[in-house]
């Protein structure tokens, strides 16, 4: 090798050493080792057998496995296939299309601290007596674009970790969870997290439906807990915490509360559904024994008339705070809402209604929150429905199709939205597009008016009334009324000598016209003919 050769080498090593470093560093594990749990175990081919260990690449196709029943108990029907792989460093496995009733759960990860991810791939039914998808110290991570459908019958969770792991629900499809079992249908040690997709829970065994060691953190998605027993839809011993998605609770025990959180509850968009379905029950839909802060969000939280005593309540001596942008409706036996310790935001306008019930309430003349807490510590107000008055400006308009027109021109309309965001403009079922029938205009990072455009939108409008309703995040709704005329004035024929000649096919007479012509052809002719002979 040349002097230089070696040199050039010398200096590239020189070069690339730092950066060897530095990612060594960075990502020790990934070239240590594989974050995976120690053991992962599921169904062995023989049915019902004890749960066997699965290894990286290995699979069970349950198509061949006769002997194994499917989710509704019919013999010889078991189908689908589990996979396993280690690839990317977490634990993977994949149910394709499992149909299966097991006495012996599904799957168990066992040892370290690694992620198992379980992905779903197509329809995936389990009907089982024992824990079905459980982890000790391993979080639990389900993706996939598949369904799952799990049964649990006599004994164990649907979903379970024991020491400290996690669950997160990220797939984008539905996790159905039928819990007839004394235990809860979802039980973390550590914390339960709502990615993405739909969570379904109908809870019939004596337990909560949700139980978390740690935090409950819902950032997209749906999930709905029908609670049939006397115990909480979802329990957590840490904080509840909610930016986007819907959860709605039913409880129809004759206790047991919707949302019951140890630690803070902080509510900071999406939509809530919370109701006491038992008309004897004590239960309270939306419980803390912390502070709960409510902003930018609509929650509905529905007491049981007779007996729940608040709808949103905390601890005595902890705070509730009900921020801008939120749209209340609260129904308990004492007051809707807990009114010790109740701050209701008075930089922003509200409208309120309070009655003992929805049917009975009427609008309170308070517009300032700590006005309307007075009122309701006064009166015990059972019902109440808070929420921003929004306003637009102004409130109608006039779009002439006529092009010549002062009015034929773009639309714009103030918006207040009094601490909420629009969310859409729709023209009766159509929801309208932003950017192409109406722009948004800003005022720093606030939108604070709407453009309607002319060619994409309003020249496209037939002539007539019509409602444009503004929605906006906190369920409130401003109606502006636009009225589309075509003043463009009538064009009148214009008259010409070839209109006056007969067309073809005209069957018009011109035997007149042709005599006249006679005439005057032979009176000249007669008077020519005079003027000659007298020369």
């Amino acid at each position: 090798m040349s002097l230089i050769k070696s040199k050039t080498i010398k200096r590239m090593f020189v070069g690339l050493l730092p950066l060897a470093i530095l990612f060594g560093m960075v990502c020790p594990g990934h070239i240590a080792q594989s974050a995976v749990p120690t053991t992962v175990s599921i169904l062995p081919e023989a049915a019902d057998g004890v749960l066997t260990q699965i290894t990286d690449g290995q699979s069970r196709n349950y198509a061949t496995s006769h002997g194994y029943k499917d989710s509704t108990g019919t013999a010889s029907a078991g189908r689908g296939t589990i996979s396993y792989s280690t690839t990317g460093g977490n634990g993977v496995l994949t149910l394709d299309g499992v149909d299966l009733t097991t006495d012996n759960g599904l799957v168990t990860a066992t040892g370290g601290n690694g992620d198992l991810e379980i992905v779903l791939v197509g329809t995936n039914s389990i009907t089982s007596t024992k824990s079905t998808i459980a982890a000790t110290s391993n979080n639990i991570k389900f993706s996939g674009t598949g369904t799952l459908t799990i049964s649990q019958n006599t004994a164990g969770n649907a979903i379970s970790t024991t020491t400290t792991g996690n669950i997160d629900f990220a797939t984008t499809a539905n996790i159905a969870l039928k819990q007839a079992a004394g235990a809860a249908a979802v039980n973390s040690a550590a914390n339960i997290t709502l990615t993405n997709g739909n969570v379904s829970i109908t809870q019939s065994g004596a337990a909560d439906a949700i139980t978390a060691a740690g935090n409950v953190a819902i950032k997209d998605g749906n999930l709905d807990i029908n609670q049939i027993t006397t115990n909480a839809a979802l329990k957590a011993a840490g904080t509840f915490n909610m930016t986007k998605g819907a959860v709605m609770t039913k409880n129809a025990g004759a206790t047991g509360n919707g949302i019951d959180a140890t630690g803070i509850i902080t509510i900071s968009g999406g939509k809530i559904d919370s109701s006491i379905t038992n008309a004897n029950s004590t239960g309270v839909p939306i419980y803390s024994a912390e502070n709960i802060t409510i902003s930018g969000a609509s929650v509905k939280a529905m007491g049981s008339a007779g007996h729940s005593p608040y709808g949103i309540s905390a601890v005595n001596g902890k705070n509730i705070f009900i921020n801008k942008g939120s749209s209340i409706e609260a129904l308990g036996n004492t007051n809707a809402i807990n009114p010790a310790n109740l701050t209701i935001d008075d930089t922003a306008t509200w409208t309120a209604m309070a009655g003992q019930t929805a049917s009975t309430a009427t609008k309170l003349k308070e517009t300032k929150g700590s006005e309307i807490v007075k009122a309701m510590s006064a009166n015990g107000y059972d019902y109440i429905r808070l929420y921003n008055e929004v306003t637009l400006e102004p409130k109608s308009s006039t779009f002439d199709k006529y092009t010549a027109s002062k009015e034929h021109t773009e639309i714009t309309v103030s918006v207040n939205p009094n601490g909420s965001a629009l969310s859409e403009i729709r023209l009766g079922n159509r929801a309208l597009q932003v950017g192409r029938d109406y722009v948004l205009n800003y005022n720093g990072s606030d939108p604070v008016s709407v453009t309607l455009q002319v060619r994409e939108f309003l020249e496209k409008l037939p002539v007539g009334r019509h409602v444009l309703t503004f929605s906006f995040d906190n369920d409130a709704t401003a109606e502006f009324a636009l009225n589309v005329v075509d003043t463009k004035p009538e064009e009148k024929p214009v008259a010409n000598q070839e209109d006056k000649l007969p067309k073809t096919g005209d069957e018009t007479s011109i035997l007149p016209e042709l005599l006249l012509l006679t005439v005057g052809v032979f009176t000249i002719i007669i008077a020519t003919k005079k003027k000659l002979l007298s020369k």
